[in-house]
């Protein structure tokens, strides 16, 4: 569909990491649920193969329960550990030093998710779609992955 410009019009789209402000401008905004067993379905296969090849350590320093595990997997696939609440220790291949050192070190909450999710819709569209429609594979969780630990999209 085109406007009388001859552009296609454009949709914003703003995710915030705590509600809305009370006044938000006039415009055409989508709010999404992701919900925590979405988060933990991306995160799960991050782990077991999108972004095993740089990062190495995903490990939890502090976590809130809600709701309590409903099985045996692993804590990070599931989706009581995804609610806000938990701490996250990350060691990965940090991009800017030496290929293999693996001196990357960071800390990971609630925000950086949301700061990830927000990035992801910026950068790849149609993987942050295949979120959306639980239709993502391993790709689509390490650029996930990507953008909440590098905060970019750096492999391929």
């Amino acid at each position: 569909m085109e406007t009388e410009t001859g552009k296609a019009p454009s949709m914003a789209m703003t995710m915030y990491d705590e509600a809305p402000p009370p006044q938000v401008p006039a415009g055409y905004y989508v709010a999404l649920n992701i919900t925590p067993q979405m988060m933990a379905d991306q995160i799960t296969t991050a782990l077991e193969g999108g972004s095993n090849s740089w990062l190495r350590k995903f490990h939890a320093r502090a976590l809130t329960v809600t709701g309590g595990p409903t099985n045996d997997d692993p804590w990070y696939a599931q989706a009581c550990h995804w609610h806000q609440g938990y701490l996250i220790e990350v060691e990965f291949d940090d991009p800017d030093h030496d290929e293999g050192s693996f001196d990357g070190r960071k800390e990971l909450k609630y925000g950086d998710m949301a700061r990830g999710l927000r990035l992801l819709a910026e950068k790849n569209p149609r993987q942050f779609a295949n979120i959306i429609t639980e239709d993502g594979d391993a790709d689509t969780a390490d650029a996930l992955m990507q953008c909440i630990v590098l905060g970019d999209l750096v492999y391929g």
